[in-house]
């Protein structure tokens, strides 16, 4: 016997789907015949949203000029011409001897150019095994001169020979220059006994009858003891 108040569930879940469709159906059309969907827009920046804000607090923030003004550009050298460049030094050499041939052609039959003498500066243009083709720096005429009348360096001139400097007399002692003293004094003297240990004119020693004794009138110097340091200093300065 069947009970009473309890649903069956054989046929419940059509009413459901049904009901679904009903509502649904429309709905769906309504969204197919309305179109696509536009996208949504933003509304647009403002200038004035675009302009920079204050710079934080602490940091410097650069002025507007020094923004718009360019950054400078390294300095670009110049480059330098090979005309600039500085040409290499040329090989001087100089004459050995006396008119030295300076030829137009390397031989000894070339016709001569010029001339010159020992210590010339040439400069050396073209090297031979015999020749060297050069260029006389004071008259600029270039030719060939045999290697051997060359030379690196100049000759030295022999230094001329200088006077030899007057030999000075080696200083004297006191008693050389007292025995000159007394010489000078006995050859002043115009008798032959100026000093008593003087011989006479007949070889008798003068003794007494030498100036030097006799009173008065001439007093040679005869001795070591007439002679003062004052006459010796005078000596010395005066020769």
């Amino acid at each position: 016997m069947p009970q009473r108040g309890r649903r069956s569930s054989k046929g419940g879940g059509g009413l459901p789907l049904a009901l679904m469709l009903v509502v649904g159906g429309p709905l769906l059309l309504f969204g197919a015949f309305s179109g696509p969907t536009k996208p949504r827009l933003d509304p647009p920046t403002s200038y004035a949203s675009l302009q920079p804000g204050p710079a934080p607090v602490g940091l410097a923030q650069a002025p507007v000029e020094a923004r718009d003004r360019p950054s400078p550009q390294p300095a670009v050298e110049p480059p330098v011409s090979p005309a600039a460049a500085k040409p290499p030094a040329t090989e001087t050499l100089f004459v050995s001897g006396r008119k030295v041939a300076l030829r137009a052609e390397p031989s000894a039959q070339g016709k001569v150019v010029d001339r010159y003498g020992s210590g010339q500066p040439v400069e050396v243009l073209e090297r031979g095994e015999e020749w060297i083709r050069v260029r006389h720096r004071p008259t600029q005429r270039e030719g060939w001169i045999q290697a051997k009348r060359l030379r690196a360096e100049p000759l030295v001139q022999e230094a001329k020979e200088q006077p030899k400097p007057a030999t000075v007399a080696p200083k004297l002692s006191s008693a050389e220059i007292a025995k000159i003293l007394i010489a000078d004094s006995i050859a002043a003297y115009p008798g032959p006994c100026a000093c008593p240990y003087q011989s006479a004119r007949n070889g008798s020693s003068c003794g007494r009858r030498a100036a030097y004794v006799r009173p008065g009138g001439y007093s040679p110097l005869c001795y070591a003891k007439d002679i003062t340091p004052e006459m010796v200093a005078e000596y010395r300065a005066s020769h």
